[in-house]
């Protein structure tokens, strides 16, 4: 009998034949700061990724993985299904259609980045669709996002600031469209959400070239977070000379509470397999005020 049990408990167990492929994979960032006379440390990323890609048949294939993600309170997702079709994706992690294509200026490992966005603070999940267009170099992309239904409150507000909308229903819809060719790209995007609140909404293109060891991108953000008054304009640079790369980046943001920035960054990076160690000197001047400069030292692990 327990020789019985014991081979039920395994067959029960057992990993089935059409077992989809699965991966684990994460990475970890540490940083060092100095600014001024001001010393400081902090963690970056800190995550430990599961993903799993199975066969469908008739020529397609699902992929889903998991993210326990430091910044994240629990596990964040996404699933995706493709095939001759195109791409299906419905995740709590994934870019909306207008967040696909962009970010090509941000190239500092340490810095903010300039990539568009919404102002909306807690969106459940987006799903998202991108075409076979048949046409070499041209992608397409559509997204449809809701709030979550975890919000405390569902009659406040998700965009940034809490602005006033008592229907609590915010929606939003997306597209994104890219055409390559060569080593050039050029990149367009846009959201519309449903609100009334006050809510401009915002659109992105970029532009990049590469060539050799060169890389040189733009990024231009209007209406950021959906306030009419702010824009974010970002070029970055980068020479690869082998074992890592040589950086700059720059960012002008506008924004109507007049606290206007621009940023600069330069620096290096080293890889060793999957260490890649980087330095990195900021100088961050807000409008009104003096320059805020900071170096940073920083060491990621991925795997």
């Amino acid at each position: 009998m327990k020789k019985i049990i014991a081979l039920a408990v395994a067959g029960a167990f057992a990993v089935p034949a059409f077992a989809a492929d699965v991966t684990v994979s994460g990475d970890v960032e540490y940083k060092f700061t100095n600014q001024g006379s001001v010393d400081g440390s902090s963690v970056g990323d800190s995550d430990i990724k599961v993903s799993a890609v199975e066969d469908l048949g008739n020529g397609m294939t699902a992929d889903v993985y998991l993210v326990n993600a430091s910044n994240a309170s629990s596990f964040v997702s996404a699933l995706g299904i493709e095939g001759s079709f195109g791409r299906f994706e419905v995740g709590n992690d994934n870019d909306n259609a207008a967040q696909m294509f962009d970010d090509k200026a941000d190239v500092a490992p340490a810095n903010a980045g300039d990539h568009i966005t919404t102002g909306l603070e807690d969106i459940g999940a987006t799903v998202s669709f991108s075409p076979n267009t048949g046409i070499e170099g041209l992608s397409l992309a559509v997204s449809y996002s809701a709030e979550s239904t975890d919000t405390a409150d569902t009659a406040n507000s998700v965009i940034t600031d809490d602005r006033s909308d008592t229907t609590g229903s915010e929606t939003m819809t997306a597209w994104g469209v890219q055409y390559a060719v060569g080593g050039f790209a050029v990149s367009a995007g846009g959201v519309s959400v449903d609100t009334t609140a006050a809510y401009e909404d915002p659109t992105t293109m970029s532009a990049s070239f590469a060539t050799g060891p060169f890389y040189v991108g733009y990024n231009k953000v209007n209406n950021n977070a959906g306030d009419a008054d702010s824009s974010i304009t970002g070029v970055g640079a980068t020479y690869n000379y082998g074992s890592g790369k040589l950086f700059y980046e720059s960012i002008d943001a506008k924004k109507s509470d007049s606290k206007n920035y621009e940023e600069s960054a330069f620096g290096a990076t080293y890889s060793m397999g999957g260490v890649t160690l980087y330095v990195e000197s900021m100088d961050k001047t807000d409008e009104g005020a003096a320059a805020d400069n900071t170096t940073t030292l920083g060491v990621i692990y991925a795997f």
